[in-house]
C-alpha cells in the first residue's frame, strides 16, 4: 500500500486512528478521581466521571503541563503563567493604552 492509498484508508476509516484526545482525557479524568475520589460519594462517582469525560473529551478542555510545553518546543512560562513573549504584548498593549491621549467630550 504507497502513501496515498495509506491516507485513504485512514480517512475512510478502513484503518483504525488511535484517539490521541480521547486517551488525553481519560488519562485526565483518571488523575483527577484519583486525588479527588475520596471525597466524592460512591454514588456520585459515575455521574462525577461521565461530567469529566464530557468537560475533557467532548468540549475539548485539556491541561497542558510545563513538560508537554517542553516535548511540544514551546516557550516556559513564568511562575504567573506568562511566557516572555506573551508579557511583552500584554506590557505593549499596556502602554499604548496609558499613552493614548485623551478625547474630552463636553456636552453643549
Amino acid at each position: 500500500m504507497d502513501e496515498e492509498q495509506t491516507a485513504t484508508a485512514i480517512r475512510s476509516r478502513e484503518i483504525p486512528r488511535y484517539n490521541l484526545r480521547e486517551a488525553r482525557a481519560r488519562g485526565l479524568v483518571a488523575a483527577v478521581l484519583h486525588e479527588i475520589g475520596p471525597c466524592i460519594d460512591e454514588g456520585q462517582m459515575r455521574e462525577v466521571h461521565h461530567r469529566l469525560i464530557e468537560l475533557f473529551f467532548h468540549k475539548g478542555v485539556e491541561v497542558l503541563t510545563d513538560h508537554d510545553r517542553e516535548l511540544a518546543g514551546l516557550p516556559p512560562r513564568d511562575q504567573d503563567g506568562w511566557t516572555a513573549d506573551e508579557l511583552r504584548i500584554h506590557e505593549a498593549r499596556k502602554l499604548e493604552l496609558l499613552l493614548r491621549p485623551l478625547t474630552v467630550t463636553i456636552p453643549a
